[in-house]
């Protein structure tokens, strides 16, 4: 193979178009998520602050909300901008601070849980692609959270459980 054909092959292969598939199963024509079904999930997180001392230790964030799934089980591209918001609640050090309704949105990169407060998009969590499947498994999160007017970030993870 000449440098030139190489090249001409990277190019053909790098011009193809990029499908969001998300779970493992076939692409049906232009569908590339097949079949989907509803699950209802349960989020039960933990998180630390790795930068302590902080007037934030330690958090924990519990929420359920459905998602769609592929008919295995696996996540979906979705969003939820105007549909039913997910509430979910937090408590840092012991503290309750949120009892809130959110909107949810999974991507390529994964899923991001946003407050819907007027004022701020705080508390924000995410988690890693993938994470939003049935049966219950663990991923990480990081959990985002105003300490007054500053942004404080913490990690940890999530147990998610298909009820």
């Amino acid at each position: 193979m000449t440098k030139a054909s190489f090249i001409y092959m990277l190019f053909i292969i790098a011009s193809a178009p990029i499908r969001p598939v998300m779970a493992d199963h076939l692409c049906h024509g232009s569908n590339c998520q097949g079949p989907t079904d509803e699950a209802d999930l349960s989020l039960d997180c933990l998180y630390q602050n790795p930068d302590a001392p902080s007037a934030i230790q330690q958090c924990e964030m519990k929420s359920t909300f459905t998602a769609t799934v592929t008919e295995n089980g696996g996540e979906v591209v979705d969003s939820f901008p105007d549909g039913s918001p997910i509430s979910f609640t937090l408590q840092c050090d012991g503290i309750p601070l949120y009892s809130l309704t959110g909107t949810r949105f999974t991507n390529l990169l994964g899923t991001r849980i946003v407050s819907l407060t007027p004022t701020t998009t705080y508390p924000q969590f995410t988690l890693p692609r993938g994470s939003l499947s049935t049966g219950t498994h663990d991923a990480f999160s990081t959990l985002e959270i105003l300490n007054g007017l500053t942004p404080v970030r913490l990690r940890g993870s999530c147990t998610i459980t298909s009820t």
